[in-house]
């Protein structure tokens, strides 16, 4: 015999699919047939003596007769002995018969017992419930008279349902009714239905009993917590080293990036999802840097930083870039997700989707809560290194700006001071070309000389730590104002103070900068304006000029001259973008965008 196994399929409730629902509990009462029963008793004790007193009394009143006589007595004798045999052989019959069923219920009972024991030792070497299903169904498959069986079993109530068929005749389980329907419970709770099909007038029951039923019902609720304990003590295993994974990657400084695309890996295989991401916010890409050898993070539609495993490409329609997978409904028919929480607030989401409907449970939600906290950790640790990594450039900028300001700008000036001083000589003045050629280097001396002021001022006074952005800009353009002669004035027309990420303070100094340098060195303006404007999403600081302008974009330098290649890719850095707006004659606006409002 074969035993024909079913695909699983999900066990259902009130509301879900087609699977077969758990049966609800039926308890036979069946008694254990009882060698000597009542009637027995009756018939063995009671029945002897009744005869004996009723012969004694027919006795008794025959002989006190008037018409008792030797010749009746000895026909008397004859049918006392007649009745005798009678009632013996009427005794023995009543005791066999009762002898008998008794021996055919412990035949039966100990048949039933032997099945229940094989089908027991059968499934205890099984490591699951299906495997106990199959072996009992092949078991039960091999009683005499047994054609077809087919076990349904109901493991826990929130499983799957189990089935197994077999036997030779698997047809007639379409085809007839079975001979024995009967469901199957443990411990007040149904755990599946037996069915039995029998080939003619076989009595299956005969083998087929309680003690065996009870064993089927034992052995796979036994096997369905065995495998839930098991199940349970792998994940926590497994739980385990992912923490201890990410905690090693964490305190070896492996990276942000690769620690983060590791942490939602985790989230998705322990999870059982199809994807998992780790959704950083505009404000903490920025503070952080993405120390990696591997590609960069993926900025979405929204801003923010997207790290995860198993996304698909689906971009916004509207922008043409990659859409936040949170929310996505045509992707994702269940969804977890859990908010990632720096020393300052939210830093970002960690987010696992399936594409079926299977509900995350309330064990899986806190599982992501703890990968939340270690991605929150993680990104801690990298805003701590990077406010590091930006005070150790601080250090080294004000370093070299006093370094340079000791050495380059002192020759330059005193340079530029005796070229100046030489020209007054009467042997100078007497010779025009050499005193052409010494106003020139005294010129070149002079513009050098404010060149390395400049740096001198961007290197050390204009990203003070403990200043604010308005103030370091307001410092900037002062100092600017002095050192140039242009008339340079700072605005903040967000109506707040400005309160940007380290990151993008950094850079946003510098396009100054770098944009305040184009105007004193080409633009030949008498005034200049640094402007600060805002919305919900987004920063914008302008720079005009009332120079000479140009055709923009077509004669923008294709060589650095103007820094604007370099202003480019500091707002790449911040996906931000960086706008050229002039015409000759007008001035230049230079228009610097970043994806992150004025105020936190």
């Amino acid at each position: 015999m074969s035993a024909v196994r079913h695909e699983r399929t999900q066990a259902t409730g009130p509301t879900s699919g087609s699977a077969t629902p758990p049966q609800p509990t039926v308890r036979r009462d069946i008694r254990t047939p009882r060698l000597v029963g009542n009637k027995l008793k009756v018939v063995s004790l009671v029945a002897p003596v009744a005869f004996f007193l009723l012969l004694e009394a027919v006795h008794y009143h025959l002989e006190n007769s008037p018409w008792w006589s030797p010749d009746f007595a000895q026909s008397w004798h004859l049918a006392v002995a007649v009745s005798m045999c009678v009632g013996i052989a009427l005794f023995s019959w009543l005791m066999l018969r009762h002898i008998g069923r008794a021996e055919s219920a412990i035949v039966t009972q100990n048949q039933d017992l032997v099945l229940a024991d094989t089908v027991a030792t059968t499934g205890h070497g099984q490591s699951d419930a299906q495997g106990v299903t199959d072996a009992a169904a092949r078991v039960l498959a091999e009683v005499p008279g047994v054609r077809c069986v087919r076990l349904r079993l109901h493991p826990d109530e929130h499983g799957t349902t189990l089935e197994a068929v077999a036997g030779s005749a698997p047809h007639l389980l379409t085809a007839t009714v079975p001979t024995l329907d009967r469901p199957l419970a443990e411990g007040g709770r149904s755990v599946g239905r037996l069915e039995v099909w029998s080939a003619g007038p076989t009595d299956v029951t005969e083998h087929i009993g309680p003690a065996t039923e009870d064993s089927l019902a034992v052995q796979v609720a036994g096997a369905a917590l065995l495998a839930r304990n098991f199940a349970e003590l792998y994940r926590r295993r497994d739980e385990g080293h992912a923490i201890y994974a990410i905690l090693l990657a964490i305190s070896r400084q492996t990276g942000t990036l690769p620690t983060l695309t590791e942490l939602a890996g985790h989230a998705r295989d322990l999870l059982h999802a199809d994807a998992a991401a780790v959704v950083v916010t505009v404000s903490a890409a920025n503070m952080v840097r993405f120390d990696s050898e591997e590609d960069v993070p993926v900025a979405c539609s929204d801003g923010t930083t997207l790290l995860g495993v198993g996304l698909p490409e689906h971009s916004d329609p509207l922008t043409g870039q990659r859409a936040n997978p949170i929310g996505c409904l045509p992707h994702w028919a269940a969804e977890a997700e859990h908010e990632v929480l720096g020393l300052s607030g939210r830093v970002g989401t960690l987010w696992a989707g399936r594409h079926d409907d299977r509900p995350f449970t309330e064990r899986d939600r806190s599982f992501l809560a703890t990968m939340a906290g270690l991605a929150g950790i993680a990104l801690t640790g990298a805003k701590v290194r990077e406010q590091d990594r930006q005070r150790e450039v601080l250090n080294e900028r004000t370093r070299i700006a006093r370094e340079m300001h000791d050495s380059m700008a002192q020759v330059l000036g005193a340079m530029h001071l005796r070229l100046r001083m030489v020209e007054t000589f009467p042997t100078v003045t007497a010779d025009a070309d050499t005193a052409s050629e010494l106003a020139a280097l005294a010129k070149t001396a002079e513009e050098a000389y404010r060149d390395v002021r400049e740096v001198i001022l961007g290197l050390r006074d204009s990203d003070r730590a403990e200043l604010t952005l308005e103030e370091n800009l307001t410092s900037y353009v002062e100092k600017f104002a002095d050192q140039s002669g242009i008339g340079a004035e700072f605005r903040n027309e967000t109506g707040r103070p400005l309160e940007l990420t380290p990151r993008t303070e950094v850079h946003l100094i510098r396009v100054v900068q770098e944009a305040l340098t184009n105007v004193r060195k080409h633009a030949r303006a008498t005034k200049a304006t640094v402007t600060v404007t805002g919305t919900d999403e987004s920063t914008t600081i302008t720079v005009a000029d009332d120079g000479r302008g140009f055709h923009a974009p077509v004669d923008e330098p294709t060589t650095d001259g103007y820094g604007l290649f370099t202003m480019r890719d500091r707002l790449s850095l911040l996906r931000g973008t960086l706008t050229i707006e002039s015409f000759p004659g007008v001035g230049t606006r230079v228009v610097a965008t970043v994806p992150e409002r004025p105020h936190r």
